[in-house]
């Protein structure tokens, strides 16, 4: 009678540990395959992203290799920035930045570098002027400046966001008013793109 109790107890115990062993084994098997599978979608998403450039369709190659072209032939043609003080006030920290287009991107979009401040004088007092030539590389504007004893930076943002127009176009910026009435007008080319009167008072505008 003993023997067969101790036969019995013998048995399940290795039906328990047969089990345990084939769930350890399972879930072995179920992280191993698991793994795989994170790195094939790895894997495959990087294949599709490589695929999708090198398989660029005709039309999108030509209209990408079209704006470098313009853009390398447009690059070339200087152009000049005038920033006028025609105020009753001292302007101080006057900053005219710029973007420059430094590629094309796949989805024939250009590329910007970071914002570089190009004018080197930032201090005019009324009646004077400064004049900064810059190369056609350039694709955005922006332009911020402070009154000395007066309204806290009248103006202070980008203004200009359409590269190609912007190429062989002379930029005249222009201060006027007094400390307390500030006024700006901003021109590119032909276009008037700012023109405010009376400007309320802003924060600096940092890049």
């Amino acid at each position: 009678m003993r023997n067969t109790n101790k036969r019995k107890t013998t048995s399940k115990v290795k039906r328990t540990a047969t089990t345990m062993l084939a769930a350890v084994m399972m879930m072995t098997t179920t992280a191993t395959i698991a793994a795989s599978a994170d790195n094939t979608d790895t894997y495959d998403i990087s294949s599709i992203s490589i695929s999708r450039r090198v398989e660029m369709s005709p039309l999108t190659k030509r209209l990408r290799q079209q704006k470098i072209n313009e853009h390398e032939r447009l690059a070339g043609i200087g152009k000049k920035v005038t920033i006028k003080n025609c105020s009753f006030y001292h302007a101080k920290n006057i900053k005219f930045y710029g973007r420059r287009i430094i590629g094309v991107d796949d989805n024939c979009e250009y590329i910007y570098g970071n914002w570089e401040q190009i004018n080197e004088t930032e201090s005019l007092h009324f009646g004077s002027s400064v004049e900064c030539p810059i190369c056609g590389h350039y694709g955005e504007y922006a332009f911020s400046y402070d009154v000395t004893w007066g309204t806290d930076f009248p103006y202070s943002g980008v203004f200009w966001r359409n590269e190609l127009d912007t190429n062989g176009c002379d930029i005249d910026i222009t201060l006027s008013g007094t400390c307390r009435m500030a006024n700006i007008d901003i021109t590119v080319g032909r276009q008037n793109v700012v023109n405010e009167s009376n400007c309320s008072a802003h924060s600096e505008w940092k890049p």
